[in-house]
């Protein structure tokens, strides 16, 4: 049975989460169209939210077969290399839509609904998600009101104390369902210039960054760049306090109302936030929002994802106070298989490979379409360890994207995925591949 306490085996887990990019799945049933979007967008994780919208009866009978649906999005998305996120802040947003406050909650009323997911069999596999490896992580309810939401009491904690406790009891139903991988939790939404709001939260950010029962915290980025800039470094230093990795699970600007130009402006005005933090993973909601339709905004969402600090300033093996600094990368190069005259760069970095083109602006030549091996990692880098599938994207020269990507493969080689008329200069990014 899975304990509350930390392990070994969920830390390593836990450090497969730095680098990674997760893509809500929210608002797209057909998964392989999920799939070809995120990989577009440098995704490396489908986080999986809003899996019922209408009522707890309704996920108490899988009304419309949503449990289905997500089965085969999930299939389709492991198909293609990435790896499962489950937010069970559906079930939190269902409780208050009904008139019942989910910060109340001792643990059984958490259970079933929890179950529901967990103890379902994995598609295509003789496992359920609770023991299945392509499941990343359980993210507990997110987007809190503590000391604010006198708008609505019915969705708000009240006091920090009371949160702490409501997150303890999702982590206990979690557990018991023997669920032994990553718990990340936060989703908050309100930073400033000390990081969380404690005008909003108290100390509650300070506090569940100190327990064991919690793997690493996450927020959202929706504050202007004015709060983010500082707030997002702050918020890092919060998490790092506590041993814990800090994720930015979601952000996004909906296209409704707004340009291509000017959706991309706010994006571009993130990417230094994120640069100058200590990130370990970001979040896109509705990925379909930022498509190739938007080539600007896809070319600005390309460039957050560039600046994110894989390790984080403080670096894979910093310590809760401090900590010497980590010690420079040994970087290995190569020539690609492809155009031998392109040259790359690979280097373990704690639990992954980090690897890509030795050039100042990223350039690779792919002289042909389709599926092709772009470079060989070489044996020293790795010896007998594997890295994981990951998926990015392949700009073209003027930033834009059409579609190509280039992976890590588990063995060991770089691919590039071209669509017609594609050939010749790309610019590829610096991969980070989680070992297997």
């Amino acid at each position: 049975m899975a304990t509350l306490e930390p392990s070994e085996s969920r830390r390593v887990r836990t450090e497969a989460l730095r680098g990674s990019v997760q893509i809500s799945a929210y608002g797209a049933p057909d998964g392989a169209k999920w799939a070809r979007q995120a990989a577009a967008l440098g995704g490396t994780h489908m986080r999986l939210t809003n899996i019922f919208e209408e009522s707890t009866a309704q996920a108490a009978s899988n009304a419309g077969d949503k449990l289905g649906e997500m089965n085969n999005k999930v299939r389709a998305a492991v198909d293609a290399g990435f790896r499962i996120i489950i937010d069970f802040s559906y079930y939190r947003n269902l409780l208050i839509k009904e008139g019942t406050n989910p910060y109340f909650l001792e643990w059984p009323a958490w259970l079933s609904p929890m179950a529901q997911i967990l103890t379902m069999q994995f598609p295509g596999a003789d496992y359920d998600y609770a023991h299945a490896p392509e499941v990343a992580a359980v993210a507990l309810s997110g987007e809190p009101d503590i000391l604010w939401g006198d708008n609505n009491p019915t969705q708000q904690a009240k006091s920090p104390d009371q949160y702490l406790w409501a997150i303890w009891q999702q982590a206990i139903a979690v557990r018991k369902l023997d669920y032994d991988g990553p718990i990340t939790a936060g989703g908050f939404n309100h930073l400033n210039s000390d990081g969380p709001d404690r005008g909003a939260y108290g100390d509650a950010v300070d506090r569940l960054a100190a327990v064991p029962w919690v793997d690493a915290l996450t927020f959202h980025g929706y504050d202007e760049p004015a709060k983010l800039q500082p707030g997002i470094s702050k918020f890092v230093d919060v998490a790092q306090s506590g041993g814990k990795l800090a994720l930015m699970e979601e952000c996004g600007f909906n296209s409704d109302n707004t340009t291509d130009t000017a959706r991309a402006a706010k994006f571009r005005a993130l990417a230094p936030c994120v640069a100058a933090s200590g990130l370990s993973g970001l979040g896109l909601w509705n990925g379909y929002d930022v498509r190739a339709t938007h080539p600007e905004t896809m070319k600005a969402w390309g460039e957050v994802v560039a600046a994110m600090p894989v390790l984080g300033r403080g670096g894979a093996a910093a310590s809760a106070g401090g900590g010497s600094e980590p010690t420079p990368a040994s970087w290995t190069t190569f020539s690609g298989d492809a155009t031998p005259g392109d040259t790359f760069i690979a280097s373990l970095e704690g639990n992954a490979l980090c690897v890509g083109p030795r050039s100042e602006w990223g350039t690779v030549t792919v002289p042909a379409v389709g599926q092709k091996r772009l470079a060989t990692i070489p044996p020293a880098v790795l010896d007998n360890r594997k890295p994981q599938r990951v998926i990015y994207p392949l700009l073209k020269t003027d930033g834009t994207s059409d579609g190509a990507t280039i992976e890590v493969w588990p063995n060991k080689t770089v691919v590039t995925n071209v669509p017609a008329n594609g050939g010749g200069k790309r610019i590829a990014p610096m991969m980070y591949a989680p070992l297997a």
